[in-house]
């Protein structure tokens, strides 16, 4: 990406997280990046990253997925940066919040476009929204779509008119052709390639069978309104060809692969972002 500015950098090594709390005075130099970005320096997102450096560049750009920690809170506005920052850190898929591992917090992964341009904007399971998002039985609290302009991209399997697990989502719960489970949403869709040319659209038969899944009152639960049909938003395509990254929010959702879609506004053909993102969960039970 263009005008990427290292702010701070620290050097973790020798510092154990498991043991205990670790503070550290760290300093912005947020000349550099008014010097980058002249007066729009004010708007630039600061991304917290904590990674395993192995390219030796002193930044967590370019690093592999692999390499990351996960960081909570993730991301500050440059004019908002705190004094003081407070990080929860864990490694792996999320956070275990008890001795009881069949407890720990497990992450799931479902399809979500951003019909506007305006950004994707999710809650935390905290909020009490369940759905058996896993596609195994099971309603688990999860983090959840609320953007106005956000809808999940589904397919009702079961002509019920519902969307009634994560199965009929697509994320890591899609059951493929082959009878295994997708490694994430865009590996699901590409079962819908039929012609293997990267796009997904009318020139694909199952194209007609998508769906906008827009959880207008945030319940898990859809309502015959909230199911849309891809032709009335006008949505052209979708690029197969996804990108890998790791960002994460304020609640632990994760957003771990992304690429583009095109729906025509206004007579134009307008690129825009879709995201798998990666929903923090933990058990209702």
């Amino acid at each position: 990406l263009k005008n990427r500015v290292l702010v701070a950098s620290y050097d973790l090594r020798g510092v154990s997280l498991y043991q205990s709390k670790y503070s550290q005075k760290v300093f912005y130099n947020l000349g550099a990046l008014k010097k980058e970005l002249g007066g729009n320096w004010r708007k630039a997102a600061i991304v917290v990253s904590v990674c395993d450096d192995r390219n030796g560049d002193g930044s967590c750009y370019g690093e592999e997925v692999s390499s990351y920690l996960s960081v909570v809170p993730a991301t500050f506005r440059a004019n908002r940066l705190p004094k003081q920052i407070s990080l929860d850190i864990w490694n792996g898929r999320g956070l275990s919040q008890t001795t009881d591992v069949g407890s720990c917090d497990k992450q799931y992964s479902p399809i979500v476009l951003d019909l506007t341009g305006q950004g994707i904007q999710l809650s935390g399971p905290e909020d009490g929204t369940q759905f058996d998002l896993n596609n195994d039985g099971n309603k688990v609290y999860t983090g959840w779509v609320k953007g106005a302009n956000n809808a999940f991209l589904v397919q009702d399997l079961s002509g019920n008119g519902r969307i009634d697990n994560g199965g009929e989502l697509f994320g890591s719960a899609t059951l493929l052709a082959n009878g295994k489970r997708a490694a994430n949403g865009f590996e699901a869709l590409k079962d819908l390639d039929s012609n293997r040319d990267g796009l997904l659209n009318n020139l694909d038969s199952k194209w007609k069978n998508l769906s906008l899944w827009f959880d207008r009152n945030y319940d898990a639960y859809t309502q015959y309104s909230e199911l849309e049909n891809l032709n009335r938003y006008q949505i052209q395509s979708i690029n197969l060809n996804y990108i890998e990254l790791l960002e994460m929010d304020e609640f632990g959702n994760q957003t771990r692969e992304r690429s583009t879609y095109v729906r025509k506004i206004k007579g134009k053909n307008t690129p825009l972002m879709l995201v798998d993102i990666w929903f923090r969960t933990f058990s209702s039970e």
